[in-house]
């Protein structure tokens, strides 16, 4: 299996945009209450960040090298700036279920940092929920250490770090 980042198209694939970001505020909550306010206006905040060369959406395709039949099977969206010097910080790295605990997500992440750094990144954060076992569990495999808490949200979560 042979994957490829490319960026994402919204008007051809904006309907998968919004279907993983529902999926994974259900993986971070636990439950969908509150999800279709944060889902007003994504697509448009994507058209419009794009612009800005900090901001990466990819949308990740497997198939054959010679891309004749591609399978969208997850996204990324990140910038290459937050509140820490030489940090970047990750909004979505999502993977459709079919491919969660396969090598796709490690593969992603390799992606990710690769970009982060030739940005000029030394560090990338990430939020997630305390109760979110199986991608903290994840998360620590691939080197991401719980760094401090996230005190934007009610619910309990975490950043997490990674040096790249």
């Amino acid at each position: 299996m042979t994957l490829f980042f490319k960026p994402i198209d919204v008007d051809h694939d904006g309907h998968s945009c919004i279907e993983f970001r529902r999926d994974s505020y259900f993986c971070s909550f636990g439950h969908y209450q509150g999800v279709e306010e944060s889902l007003q206006g994504y697509t448009d905040r994507i058209l419009t960040r794009q612009q800005d060369e900090r901001w990466h959406f990819w949308h990740v395709w497997s198939g054959d090298s010679d891309q004749t039949s591609l399978k969208l099977v997850g996204q990324l969206d990140f910038r290459t700036f937050s509140d820490y010097p030489e940090t970047g910080y990750v909004h979505l790295m999502y993977v459709t279920p079919d491919q969660r605990g396969s090598q796709v997500v490690a593969k992603m992440q390799a992606f990710l940092k690769s970009q982060l750094k030739s940005s000029g990144c030394r560090y990338a954060i990430l939020s997630v929920a305390q109760h979110n076992q199986r991608a903290i569990a994840h998360y620590q495999k691939q080197g991401w250490q719980c760094w401090k808490a996230n005190p934007k949200h009610v619910e309990p979560f975490d950043f997490y770090r990674c040096e790249l």
